[in-house]
């Protein structure tokens, strides 16, 4: 292989340029190395970086240095650059940078540079026939960031076994979501034509338990990779319903805020209305008395009568003898000051 694609859409990328021979090794049972992509003494202690930026720098400083040994062929000097890329990484999800942090749209540039780094050293260890290896940087790359390259990959590791139907229900993942996909395409037509003629070995040749015990472990990949895929999707709704919960207590705020004030303002209203309304009484109040109004005025002897008390008939009769008797006494006085 000469090149690597590391784009955001994900177009997977084949080995290019390949003589005869190495085209019929391909067929071959996969030869390990023993060759892993970890951490080794090689990869520097965690160190901290003055913000996320920084962070994500250094990451792509070491992915296209590995890239760059990719393409001159230089696989096993790609992996140390690798190594760096994923301690950067791991440090970063078991939380050891505690000095910066970073915004959603900065984390998903990280995943992304992560996810094509896993893919290209997945495409390393094919080249270096790890296919188990492989496999499970494949598998990583899609935990990472769902991708259709990590799928186009796992789906060779099972051509390199020759397990053509499990390699063509990857294949076909690809294509659904890519129907234009040539590489998918031709590993496609190559799985039918291969799976026609090949025999699978004898017991001889092939160890039985051996094929069983990969097989588990690709499928506990698979799994595992599902666990992953579901874990992150729960965690994002999740987040979602806490948005959401925090923009109506918002809202609610603001709509309670709102009503107070409009309750002030009506109750501003209502007192200013109840002033005009006092100082209209006040000037009914004010009333001029013409001269001709008359005001009567009772001695200290006579009894005031309230017009509004209703009288009955005996009590009309007392009155006016009374009234008789007053003024009987009012003409004895008269005609005593006579004499």
């Amino acid at each position: 292989m000469t090149s690597t694609e590391d784009s955001a859409t994900n177009n997977n990328s084949t080995p290019n340029g390949a003589t005869s021979d190495q085209q019929a090794e391909q067929h071959k049972e996969p030869e390990y190395d023993g060759t892993e992509l970890d951490a080794d003494e090689n990869v520097e202690s965690v160190v901290q970086f003055s913000s996320f930026e920084e962070l994500i720098a250094r990451i792509r400083e070491n992915k296209e240095a590995g890239n760059a040994m990719f393409k001159k062929n230089s696989y096993e000097d790609a992996i140390p650059f690798y190594n760096k890329v994923l301690e950067v990484w791991f440090n970063l999800k078991e939380n050891k940078y505690t000095n910066i942090s970073a915004t959603k749209e900065q984390f998903h540039q990280a995943e992304e540079l992560v996810r094509d780094t896993f893919n290209n050293a997945a495409l390393v260890m094919l080249e270096m026939r790890n296919v188990g290896e492989a496999f499970r940087c494949a598998q990583n790359a899609y935990r990472v960031l769902q991708n259709t390259k990590s799928v186009y990959i796992m789906a060779k590791c099972f051509y390199f076994y020759k397990e053509f139907q499990r390699a063509k229900t990857y294949l076909a993942i690809v294509l659904k979501e890519q129907p234009e996909n040539k590489e998918a395409q031709a590993l496609m037509e190559k799985c039918d034509e291969e799976e026609e003629e090949y025999e699978p070995p004898s017991m001889f040749m092939y160890n039985n338990s051996f094929r069983n015990r990969e097989e588990d472990e690709l499928e506990r990949a698979i799994a595992l990779s599902k666990a992953a895929y579901e874990e992150e999707e729960k965690k994002r709704k999740e987040e979602e319903a806490e948005d959401l919960k925090r923009k109506q207590k918002a809202d609610a705020e603001q709509e309670e805020i709102l009503r107070n004030f409009q309750i002030e303002q009506q109750k501003k209203q209502l007192e200013k209305l109840k002033e005009e309304e006092e100082e209209h009484q006040d000037d009914d109040y004010e009333v001029e008395i013409d001269d001709d109004d008359v005001h009567v005025h009772h001695d200290e002897n006579e009894d005031e009568i309230d017009d509004d008390i209703s009288l009955t008939q005996s009590e009309i009769e007392e009155q006016m003898r009374l009234l008789e008797l007053e003024e009987q006494k009012a003409d004895f006085i008269e005609n005593d000051d006579v004499d």
